[in-house]
């Protein structure tokens, strides 16, 4: 793990290294207090932005979300409560609204001085709530969990980690039982882009943004992933 130099404002090694302990033991005994969980993920991405950063390069979309660095703010989520009920964007403002969430309520990245690793950040974070509203998976903490490991198998984020850690204790028996059902499903809806084989971007580099009025299953298609409850359906009927 390598901590991210706060030369942004000014904080020593040791200031940093204090934060992160504490907003660790924060974010493992609540895994919903998104300023601690947000500090963390800043303080031990390093070397994970910088591949995160690789993949969108190597990548048309994501070269094209580098340079332009689209943000989303809340007009995206007016303009999705537009939408028809088939579409993308309704599924996104659903989610939005039914969690009371909006896009300028996330928490700012402060602690990463590189600016272009800074807004990769600031991606990762505006694209959780697409990412939500495209595996239809809801704010339950089994269903939070099942997204963050997505997550970290897609950038390697060690707060996927972190984020299953944290989230162990509030689940029962059966729900612990579930999660390997749900590392499998993430590790099919793993980046891949080897010919012949299903076809999924690094989900950052998915534009999102200029998708909401898409159907939903076109959306889908582009992403390569399976909705969550999708997968859990072909599963039992294999079964």
């Amino acid at each position: 793990m390598q901590f991210i130099p706060l030369l942004a404002v000014g904080a020593s090694i040791g200031r940093q290294t204090a934060v992160f302990a504490v907003e660790s033991l924060k974010a493992i005994r609540d895994p919903t207090n998104a300023d601690a969980v947000s500090t963390v993920g800043e303080l031990s991405s390093l070397n994970s932005l910088e591949y995160m950063k690789k993949c969108m390069m190597a990548d048309k979309h994501g070269r094209t979300i580098l340079k332009n660095k689209p943000l989303v703010g809340d007009d995206v989520l007016e303009y999705s409560r537009t939408l028809p009920a088939n579409t993308f964007g309704h599924r996104y403002a659903a989610y939005m609204d039914h969690n009371h969430f909006t896009p300028s309520g996330r928490t700012p990245v402060k602690h990463v001085a590189d600016p272009t690793l800074a807004y990769v950040m600031t991606r990762y974070r505006q694209c959780h709530d697409f990412l939500h509203a495209a595996t239809d998976c809801g704010r339950s903490v089994e269903e939070e969990l099942a997204v963050k490991i997505l997550e970290w198998k897609h950038t390697g984020l060690p707060l996927g980690v972190l984020a299953v850690a944290g989230g162990w204790p509030h689940l029962n028996s059966a729900q612990r039982a579930n999660m390997r059902v749900y590392i499998k499903w993430a590790s099919l809806n793993a980046p891949c882009s080897v010919h012949g084989k299903h076809q999924v971007p690094m989900y950052l580099n998915v534009p999102w943004e200029e998708m909401l009025a898409n159907d939903f299953d076109e959306v889908t298609a582009v992403s390569g992933i399976t909705p969550l409850p999708v997968y859990l359906e072909n599963l039992k009927a294999k079964r």
